[in-house]
C-alpha cells in the first residue's frame, strides 16, 4: 500500500469500529482515509465465513472501501501479561481470553480475510525492558518467524516485518510500544530508526504524546484506541488545531470531563470549532445528562467527537508544511 503518511489507523472490535456504524464512520473518514487494524486473534473468527462467502474481513463486517491492517495484537488488548509465546507459537489475547496463534494459522487466516497489509508473527517487547536476555529471545523468535513466513507461498497481501527500536531498520512494525514510560523516551526511540526515507512503517499510539511522537518521526500508520479510551471515561478531547481563533479559549481545557456537573446547565457545544455530529447537534449539558443516567449513547457521541478531533489532528499534520507541522505540535503538545 504506497501512501506517504502518517494516516490514523482505526483499530476495530469484532470486525467492526468500535460503538460507531459504518455510516458514521464514513462521515469523519475521507476514502483514503478508511484503514482499519484487526488483531489476528479477533481475526481467527472470521476465518470459516470469509472464506465461505469469498468475501474479504472489512467486506464481511460492512465496510466496504475500507483497507484492513491485520495486526499481531489488538491495541485495546495489548499483550498477554501472564503468559509469554513460545517457539511454536504467539500469545495474545483476545475478548474470548488468552489465545495462541501458529505460523500455520496465521497464514491461514491472511488468505481468508484478505487483509491490504498483514503484519509478521513477533514477539512484542516493552519499550522499558531492562533484561537484554528477554530482548534476545524475543529478537530470535522474531526472525525464526520471519523466516517461516517468508518460505510461504504468495499470500495476496503486502508482509509488513517486525523491527527493534534498539537497531537501525529500514521499515516495518515498531513492536516496542510504551508502556507509561516518559514521552520523551519513546520520541526517541523512534527518532533512532531514522523513518524517513524508509517504507511503510506502524506503530500503536495509546497516547497524545506518542500520537505526537510518531507523527514527528514519519511512521506512515498510526493505530490509536485512545478516541474509545476516553469516551468510556466520559472524557472528549479538545484540540488546538489553528494558530488563532474561537479555539484558543477552548483548547486552555484539552480534555472535558464530562461527569463534572459544572456542565450540567452548559448548552455550548464540546468545540464550536468541531465539525463533528456532536458537536453540530448537542450540548455539554447533554452529554452530561447521558452520563448520569448511564445512557450508551454517551459513549458514542463522545466517540464521534474524539475520533473526529483525532483525525483532523493528523490531516492537519499531514497536509502542513514542515513549519506549520512543528508550529501545530507545539500547540498541541503545550496544552497536554
Amino acid at each position: 500500500m504506497d501512501m506517504e503518511g502518517p494516516y490514523l489507523v482505526i483499530p476495530t472490535k469484532r470486525g467492526a469500529v468500535p460503538t460507531l456504524t459504518p455510516a458514521q464512520a464514513n462521515a469523519i473518514l475521507a476514502p483514503e482515509e478508511r484503514i482499519v487494524a484487526t488483531s489476528v486473534f479477533d481475526a481467527v473468527d472470521f476465518v470459516k465465513p470469509c472464506a465461505e462467502s469469498g468475501m474479504s474481513m472489512s467486506e464481511f463486517c460492512g465496510l466496504r472501501g475500507y483497507k484492513t491492517v491485520l495486526t499481531l495484537r489488538s491495541s485495546f488488548q495489548g499483550s498477554h501479561t501472564s503468559a509469554a509465546s513460545t517457539d511454536a507459537a504467539v500469545a495474545g489475547d483476545s475478548e474470548k481470553g488468552r489465545a495462541i496463534v501458529s505460523i500455520d494459522k496465521w497464514e491461514e487466516v491472511v488468505r481468508a480475510t484478505k487483509p491490504v497489509i498483514a503484519v509478521e508473527l513477533h514477539e512484542s517487547v516493552a519499550l522499558s525492558e531492562p533484561l537484554n536476555k528477554r530482548r534476545r529471545v524475543a529478537a530470535t523468535r522474531s526472525e525464526t518467524w520471519q523466516t517461516k513466513t517468508e518460505a510461504l507461498a504468495e499470500l495476496g497481501c503486502e508482509l509488513m516485518p517486525s523491527i527493534s527500536v534498539r537497531g537501525p531498520h529500514a521499515a516495518g512494525f515498531i513492536d516496542a510500544v510504551p508502556r507509561n514510560e516518559n514521552a520523551l523516551e519513546f520520541f526517541d526511540a523512534l527518532q533512532s530508526l531514522n523513518l524517513a526515507a524508509a517504507g511503510p512503517s506502524m506503530c500503536v499510539a495509546p497516547s497524545v504524546s506518542a500520537l505526537v511522537a510518531a507523527m514527528l518521526n514519519d511512521v506512515t500508520f498510526i493505530e490509536c484506541p485512545l478516541p474509545w479510551v476516553l469516551a468510556e471515561k466520559g472524557l472528549a478531547i479538545v484540540f488546538q488545531l489553528c494558530s488563532g481563533g474561537s479555539d484558543d479559549a477552548e483548547a486552555a481545557t484539552p480534555l472535558l470531563d464530562f461527569n463534572d456537573n459544572v456542565f450540567a446547565l452548559d448548552i455550548r457545544p464540546i468545540s464550536s470549532s468541531c465539525p463533528c455530529f456532536t458537536c453540530t447537534r448537542h450540548s455539554r449539558a447533554y452529554l452530561h445528562h447521558l452520563l448520569t443516567v448511564q445512557e450508551m449513547n454517551s459513549d458514542i457521541l463522545l466517540s464521534i467527537h474524539n475520533l473526529s478531533q483525532v483525525t483532523r489532528l493528523v490531516r492537519a499534520y499531514r497536509g502542513a508544511s514542515a513549519e506549520e507541522q512543528d508550529s501545530l505540535t507545539r500547540r498541541v503538545l503545550s496544552a497536554f
